[in-house]
């Protein structure tokens, strides 16, 4: 390090060798790293070799999600005069049935993934989050054009308990990682609220998910005339982003997607 240091003091190089020493300076800083703080694999436990959460053997081991996630347009949620009487400021659910426009996720919950987000959502490592979204961004799968990203949101007393809510936490993300290449800037807004629900959605079977889904969320702006994207961590049954997609349709938004980390 102090040698590419001293070249570049006494020398004049070109911006590409300056790039090429620092980058040199950077891999031996990172290999002293190493040697003094080794990282260990989040999954396996085995030694990375350099600075990463997961080792190569588990990242091959990734199980990429290729299908289109067609279980969220198989849902048929209760009809209009089921829902609940609206808070103050909130806007009514005025739409029987509705359907996403396009619904995709990252990765199949499975394997690395699954442990993955269990550490990342029940364990304390929101730190993860960068990672997981680049992840899924070197995926390859095609996000659309909207204007809006919004994460599904979380009953306050249960973000209390979690400390964060994991959804917001992917937007923020994944918001940054799309502006790096967007014409137009795209927003992060939380334009949903969460109503109480008598148990977290994790610990509920399908059956009961399904029972407590319509109706979970209502708008808290109007979105008239805007593309959305809905950002949850996991689909299960497509419940919980078929219920957000349905006050989104209410607020007046055009189009709404949905983009999850994993599909279970």
């Amino acid at each position: 390090y102090f040698a590419a240091a001293e070249s570049l003091m006494w020398t004049k190089p070109t911006p590409a060798a300056v790039v090429r020493q620092l980058r040199a300076a950077s891999q031996t800083l990172m290999t002293g790293i190493e040697a003094l703080l080794p990282a260990y694999c989040l999954v396996c436990d085995q030694r990375c070799g350099a600075p990463r959460w997961l080792c190569p053997r588990c990242e091959q081991k990734i199980a990429p999600n290729t299908s289109e996630c067609p279980k969220a347009r198989s849902l048929n949620l209760s009809p209009m005069s089921q829902v609940a009487p609206p808070a103050q400021n909130h806007y009514a659910i005025a739409a029987p049935r509705v359907q996403l426009n396009s619904a995709c996720a990252a990765f199949q919950h499975r394997g690395v993934m699954r442990e993955l987000i269990h550490q990342w959502k029940f364990e304390q490592r929101p730190e993860l989050t960068p990672f997981l979204v680049q992840l899924a961004l070197t995926m390859g799968h095609p996000i659309p054009i909207v204007d809006y990203v919004i994460p599904i949101p979380m009953h306050w007393r249960q973000r209390v308990r979690r400390g964060y809510n994991q959804s917001a936490l992917l937007a923020s993300e994944l918001v940054r990682g799309l502006n790096r290449h967007a014409a137009e800037p795209i927003k992060l807004i939380n334009a949903l609220a969460a109503r109480r629900t008598p148990r977290p959605q994790h610990t509920l079977n399908r059956t009961e998910r399904l029972a407590h889904s319509p109706h979970r969320f209502v708008a808290r702006h109007r979105l008239d005339n805007c593309r959305v994207l809905l950002v949850d961590d996991v689909m299960t049954t497509g419940a919980t982003l078929f219920s957000a997609a349905e006050s989104c349709w209410a607020a007046g938004a055009t189009e709404v997607h949905a983009w999850c980390l994993t599909q279970s």
